[in-house]
Protein backbone atom coordinates (compact mmCIF):
# COMPACT_ATOMS: atom_id res chain seq x y z
CA UNK A 1 0.00 0.00 0.00
CA UNK A 2 3.29 2.50 0.57
CA UNK A 3 4.23 1.69 -2.85
CA UNK A 4 0.94 2.94 -4.23
CA UNK A 5 0.82 6.05 -2.13
CA UNK A 6 4.05 7.21 -3.35
CA UNK A 7 3.30 5.89 -6.80
CA UNK A 8 0.39 8.22 -6.71
CA UNK A 9 1.74 11.09 -5.52
CA UNK A 10 4.63 11.29 -7.87
CA UNK A 11 1.95 10.48 -10.80
CA UNK A 12 0.62 13.79 -9.80
CA UNK A 13 3.84 15.76 -8.29
CA UNK A 14 4.56 14.94 -12.38
CA UNK A 15 1.11 16.36 -13.72
CA UNK A 16 1.33 19.54 -11.94
CA UNK A 17 5.18 20.12 -12.63
CA UNK A 18 3.98 19.51 -16.10
CA UNK A 19 0.57 22.05 -15.93
CA UNK A 20 1.62 24.75 -14.01
CA UNK A 21 5.08 25.90 -14.12
CA UNK A 22 5.91 23.91 -17.63
CA UNK A 23 2.84 25.65 -19.32
CA UNK A 24 4.73 29.33 -17.79
CA UNK A 25 8.02 28.33 -19.45
CA UNK A 26 6.29 27.62 -22.63
CA UNK A 27 4.75 30.94 -22.42
CA UNK A 28 7.58 32.63 -21.86
CA UNK A 29 9.48 30.13 -24.98
CA UNK A 30 6.81 31.59 -27.05
CA UNK A 31 7.16 35.20 -26.62
CA UNK A 32 10.81 34.82 -26.89
CA UNK A 33 12.06 35.71 -23.14
CA UNK A 34 13.52 32.52 -22.61
CA UNK A 35 16.41 31.22 -25.30
CA UNK A 36 15.06 33.22 -28.43
CA UNK A 37 18.14 31.54 -30.16
CA UNK A 38 16.67 28.37 -29.86
CA UNK A 39 12.89 29.61 -30.35
CA UNK A 40 14.55 30.93 -34.00
CA UNK A 41 16.47 28.04 -35.20
CA UNK A 42 12.88 25.70 -33.76
CA UNK A 43 10.88 28.07 -35.94
CA UNK A 44 13.02 27.82 -39.13
CA UNK A 45 12.89 23.89 -39.09
CA UNK A 46 9.15 23.79 -38.17
CA UNK A 47 8.54 25.79 -41.14
CA UNK A 48 11.07 23.41 -43.77
CA UNK A 49 9.13 20.20 -42.35
CA UNK A 50 5.66 21.54 -42.86
CA UNK A 51 6.87 23.03 -46.56
CA UNK A 52 8.50 19.41 -47.33
CA UNK A 53 5.17 17.55 -46.07
CA UNK A 54 2.60 20.07 -47.84
CA UNK A 55 5.12 19.49 -51.23
CA UNK A 56 5.09 15.70 -50.68
CA UNK A 57 0.95 15.62 -50.67
CA UNK A 58 0.50 15.94 -46.48
CA UNK A 59 -2.96 18.15 -46.46
CA UNK A 60 -2.92 20.20 -44.05
CA UNK A 61 -4.43 23.66 -43.07
CA UNK A 62 -0.96 25.22 -43.26
CA UNK A 63 0.06 24.02 -46.24
CA UNK A 64 -2.54 27.43 -47.59
CA UNK A 65 0.03 29.59 -45.86
CA UNK A 66 3.59 28.20 -47.92
CA UNK A 67 4.42 29.06 -51.63
CA UNK A 68 4.74 25.99 -52.44
CA UNK A 69 6.28 26.55 -56.17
Amino acid sequence: MKVLRYALFMHCLGWYVQIHPGHGILGLWFIGAVNKELQDRTKVLVDQYSIDLCKSGFDMKACADYDLN
